[in-house]
């Protein structure tokens, strides 16, 4: 019983460190999830010491380091199947979670788990304590690593997009205004496009939750009428869609995108812009071209 209830204490300790070190990181936006979280970390830490105990048994044929990086892994994926089940059961309320609940379960269990391992087959001693702290170093590891990683494996990244307004001139195009936002890279990018006169700003969007990986997405509009239009969305660098006929112009032109666009359509206050996201959800803004 009391490896159990220890268990279940480590797990929920763990998850809310974790969680609420996310929420603090991100000037505590969103800190009024954290009590339905802890209200959904206990019911899942005690499950967790149930799981727990399961891959105790189920490992204890293997050696002892190979058990512990069993249990591990075997705790990142509890993590990700409690976090499925919980989600199934809020459906869309789920996502507006502030709390990154994937990321702080999967580190919660994974450690637990594996420091269970340890602790009940190892004796107190300095292998002991230096398995403690390379699992403690491998959660903190897997808690930076995490977000990139998931990112990556589902094709999220952070999107910035900024809109400018081109009038035509003789003169090299002047990208005053333009610098303010953009790197040299994009910069350079911009007069690639062989546009001449001078970019006004029109704002700046930014897209999803994650800060890594980023793109870049820099729309020229040449006429004050846009039409309905799709977009690929850059994957991972900088494209610049300059407004040609009736549609856009990518620069450059082989730059890698995604299947998931960027809507232009017409709205109640005029034009919107849509960004579909890797998840499926989507968000947008007002465009003023």
């Amino acid at each position: 019983m009391k490896h159990f209830v220890l268990t279940a204490a480590v797990t929920l300790i763990v998850a809310m460190g974790t969680g609420t070190t996310a929420v603090a990181l991100n000037d505590w936006f969103g800190s009024g999830d954290l009590l339905p979280y802890a209200i959904y970390s206990t019911v899942f830490a005690l499950f967790a010491a149930f799981a727990s105990a399961m891959v105790y048994e189920g490992t204890k044929g293997l050696k002892v380091w190979m058990a512990a990086a069993s249990a591990f892994i075997l705790g990142l994926l509890f993590g990700f199947l409690g976090t499925f089940a919980v989600a199934l059961f809020l459906g869309p309320w789920m996502g507006a979670m502030s709390v990154p609940v994937l990321q702080s379960w999967c580190i919660a269990a994974a450690f637990t788990f594996s420091a269970a391992v340890l602790l009940r087959r190892l004796p107190f001693s300095h292998r002991l304590l230096m398995g403690l702290v390379g699992i403690a170093c491998a959660g903190v590891f897997a808690t930076v690593g995490f977000q990139p990683a998931l990112s990556l494996a589902s094709g999220n990244q952070h999107l910035d997009v900024y809109f400018y307004r081109h009038v035509p001139g003789d003169t090299e195009l002047d990208v005053s205004e333009a610098i303010q936002d953009l790197d040299a890279s994009d910069i350079d990018l911009l007069r690639q496009t062989g546009l001449r006169g001078k970019l006004e700003s029109r704002g700046r969007f930014a897209s999803n939750n994650t800060e890594w990986p980023r793109a870049k997405a820099i729309l020229v509009f040449t006429s004050p009428s846009v039409d309905r239009s799709l977009l690929p969305q850059p994957k991972r660098c900088t494209i610049a869609y300059v407004q040609e006929g009736g549609g856009f112009r990518h620069v450059p032109q082989d730059a890698p995108t995604f299947k998931r666009a960027m809507r232009i359509e017409p709205g109640p206050r005029g034009l919107n812009f849509v960004v579909e996201h890797a998840s499926g959800a989507q968000s947008g803004a007002d465009l003023d071209p």
